[in-house]
């Protein structure tokens, strides 16, 4: 018999713009990231100051609330070193499994059954959501779908009826 596999892709909301100064650097460090690189992207991520000027406008500087500026082709760099632990409690996930992409996540489970497969992937998301907003992150609900697959001539036991879905906010 074949497996029933589900997979939830997710985006995480804001994700630059919460990507938090100091637990990037605990983050870095953690990792072994020398003292040097790691001061110099604190400071690139915090004590920015931009001002905006078009035509014959300019306005005065302010300090913008985006900690990491998703234009920089270090962002996604940082991204990856800052989601770093979460893929690191990935591996210890039995029947699911984790990828990310900047801000873009799935998570793949697969069983004999629909139920079975709803379980492993509940566990997981709840897991890998728990995790987003520990850091302060969450995911979007508007961009998180979910997709069941099966091999051919494989039914749902619930006859037509939709398998149970995981939750698709964090947990409280």
């Amino acid at each position: 018999m074949g497996m029933v596999g589900a997979v939830l892709l997710f985006d995480i909301s804001r994700f630059f713009d919460h990507l938090d100064p100091s637990l990037t650097l605990h983050t870095l460090t953690h990792l072994g990231i020398d003292d040097t690189t790691c001061h110099w992207i604190h400071n690139f991520t915090t004590n920015r100051f931009i001002f905006l000027s078009f035509n014959d406008f300019s306005s005065p500087s302010f300090s913008p609330k985006i900690r990491t500026p998703q234009g920089s082709p270090l962002s996604p760099i940082l991204s990856a070193f800052f989601t770093a632990p979460l893929l690191h409690e990935a591996v210890q996930l039995e029947a699911e499994d984790l990828s990310l992409y900047v801000n873009d996540g799935a998570i793949y489970a697969s069983s004999p059954t629909y139920n079975a497969v709803a379980v492993h992937l509940t566990r997981a998301v709840t897991k890998v959501f728990a995790w987003l907003q520990s850091y302060g992150l969450v995911a979007d609900v508007d961009k998180t779908e979910l997709m069941f697959f099966h091999p051919p001539g494989h039914c749902s036991p619930s006859s037509g009826i939709m398998p149970p879905l995981p939750p698709l906010s964090p947990p409280p």
